[in-house]
């Protein structure tokens, strides 16, 4: 209501500050009863005592509504960011896991060689391979 009663698109008014009985205060374009005090006149020509320029007004506005702009991109960025990087991580999660299950459950784990040949894991790697196994599911599934 305030703005309303400052803005520039009135001719000529008075503005009054008006205290209820409850002590909350009030700004009116009339005056509420015989102890109002007229703050002061606002001519539509001229800005009100101690009111910035419009040009001013509009580029602090301008200005506070680029850093807000700002800041809402970065939290939706980051937000982004963690979410891809919670996906990645599922990803890598599930791998981890069935590449375990898989080795768990191969009686022998083979490799393939340049021609294609399967090439049988000795048990001591086999066994280091688990180990590799289980901790990159620990790493990967926290």
């Amino acid at each position: 209501m305030l703005a309303m009663l400052l803005s520039g698109s009135i001719a000529s008014a008075e503005v009054y500050k008006c205290t209820g009985a409850d002590g909350g205060v009030q700004y009116r374009d009339s005056p509420c009863d015989s102890r109002a005090h007229s703050l002061r006149k606002i001519d539509g020509s001229a800005s009100p005592a101690g009111a910035a320029p419009p040009d001013a007004r509009m580029d602090k506005t301008q200005r506070l509504l680029d850093a807000m702009r700002d800041e809402r991109q970065q939290k939706q960025l980051k937000a982004e960011e963690e979410k891809a990087e919670r996906e990645q991580r599922q990803k890598r999660c599930n791998y981890a896991r069935d590449h375990l299950h898989n080795m768990e459950r191969a009686g022998r784990v083979y490799s393939l060689d340049e021609s294609g040949k399967r090439v049988y894991l000795p048990d001591d790697e086999r066994e280091q391979s688990l180990v590799q196994a289980r901790e990159a599911v620990k790493r990967w599934c926290k």
